[in-house]
């Protein structure tokens, strides 16, 4: 996805990098090594996690100015999921482009609510995709 933006936006200065949580700065050596991108270790006295609200496989997308501008958390919305990597690629190139998210895409038209045969699965809410924000 990194280098797909790159290439369609060159001079937009964005990168992606990781930031390890405090307390686990073991496995800094080997999450620098698994990784193409850059990784940050917090720290208790920043505590990013904490002042971001951070959970486990969260991306935290932020602007110029350290604004946090949306999460997607890949645990609950793999990437190899095609819907979930465009959902995320184009909400990065959004907020290059326009500095503002994407606007929401118009609810599907459902009919009157779960029926006895599907007992409610799959049921969401309006914002089932993932994401949070603005913020």
């Amino acid at each position: 996805m990194y280098q797909e933006l790159t290439a369609e936006l060159p001079q937009s200065g964005f990168f992606f990098s990781g930031v390890n949580e405090a307390g686990y700065d073991n496995f800094d050596n080997v999450t620098n090594a698994a990784s193409t991108q850059p990784w940050i270790q917090d720290t208790d006295e920043d505590d990013v996690w904490h002042s971001w609200e951070v959970a486990y496989r969260d991306v935290v997308i932020i602007d110029g100015e350290n604004k946090r501008r949306a999460v997607f958390n890949l645990t609950t919305h793999t990437l190899y999921l095609p819907d979930n990597y465009e959902h995320m690629k184009n909400t990065i190139r959004h907020l290059i482009l326009y500095d503002t998210l994407p606007p929401e895409p118009e609810p599907e038209a459902t009919d009157a609510g779960p029926g006895a045969t599907d007992a409610g699965e799959g049921v969401t809410n309006a914002n089932s995709d993932g994401w949070q924000g603005p913020f």
